[in-house]
Formats: structure tokens, C-alpha cells, sequence
């Protein structure tokens, strides 16, 4: 008896038929299937942006007014917006590990 037939009589008599599950055809097959959810999920949004884009496009006389009627004001509305946004964001994260984030980026050697 060679060291071959002992090594598959120790494996046992199925030392020879493949693997009851194949690894890399359930990897594939994963990937198609998520592949196929992703081009779904984007044709779907590219509709969506479609339409969006011809709501704005049949309501654009309605904002051309609208932007004349709040013209004067649009400049301390944007600046409200931007302050407000900012104070929002300054509670909402960690704004002391957001500057370490930051300084470490920019000066990486440094800190």
C-alpha cells in the first residue's frame, strides 16, 4: 500500500468526489445578483432624475417669478440658511474630533 491509497483511506471513500458546496460558483452568482440590483436600482433613479427634470423644466416660468418676487431678500436668506446649517452641523457631530480629523489631514506630520 503506497502512502496515496493510506492518505484517501484515511480521508475516507469520498476523498475523490468534489466539495458538497462550491465557494466560487456561490461568489459569482452573489455577484450577478447584486450586479442586477444595482442597474435596477439605477434605472430607477435615472427615471425619477427624468422626471424631476421635466417638473422643473415645465415649472421653470413659476420659479423665474418666484426668484424676482424674493430676489431682495435672498441674500440674508441664504446667509440665515448658512449659519443655521452650520450651527446644526457644530451640535450634531463631535466638532473637536471633526478639527483633529482635519488638522491631522492637512498637516499629517505634525500632529
Amino acid at each position: 500500500m503506497t502512502a496515496d491509497d493510506r492518505l484517501k483511506q484515511a480521508l475516507g471513500p469520498d476523498a475523490d468526489a468534489p466539495p458538497a458546496v462550491d465557494h466560487a460558483f456561490t461568489a459569482r452568482v452573489l455577484a450577478r445578483v447584486e450586479q442586477r440590483r444595482l442597474w435596477m436600482r439605477l434605472g430607477a433613479l435615472a427615471l425619477w432624475a427624468g422626471a424631476a427634470a421635466l417638473l422643473g423644466w415645465a415649472l421653470r416660468p413659476v420659479f423665474h417669478e418666484l426668484s424676482l418676487a424674493l430676489a431682495p431678500a435672498s441674500g440674508v436668506a441664504a446667509l440665515m440658511l448658512a449659519a443655521g446649517a452650520g450651527i446644526w452641523l457644530a451640535l450634531r457631530g463631535d466638532l473637536a474630533r471633526a478639527l483633529r480629523r482635519a488638522r491631522t489631514s492637512v498637516l499629517p506630520g505634525r500632529f
